[in-house]
């Protein structure tokens, strides 16, 4: 639901979703789903125009995921995933985990 109203840009809308999302996912300890909703929402807001929060999502995550390895997530969500990574990798602002660089290299 949430990447659909990304799609339709509707931001708030999808915002409010993932925040719900990260919640249920985050009682529930599911960590790939916490990862997977922390994408969608640094995408979000991406997306928005704002600077600082989708880094924040975005280091988040990679902490997240660096214990299983999960490129996948972060290959999967294309180009715009690979613009947040390059930005993050280049200014330093997420801590430069070995997955960082590994999305990066496999074509994110």
């Amino acid at each position: 639901m949430a990447r659909i109203a990304l799609h339709r840009g509707e931001i708030h809308k999808a915002l409010r979703l993932l925040r719900r999302t990260l919640a249920a996912a985050e009682e529930a300890e599911r960590t790939r789903g916490v990862v997977q909703t922390l994408v969608l929402q640094a995408l979000t807001h991406q997306a928005q125009g704002d600077e600082d929060q989708p880094m924040a999502s975005l280091e988040r995550a990679l902490i997240l995921a660096e214990p299983e390895d999960s490129v996948r997530t972060f290959l999967d969500e294309g180009l715009f995933m690979a613009e947040l990574l390059r930005i993050a990798l280049s200014e330093g602002v997420v801590p430069v985990t070995p997955l960082a660089p590994r999305c990066f290299r496999r074509g994110v």
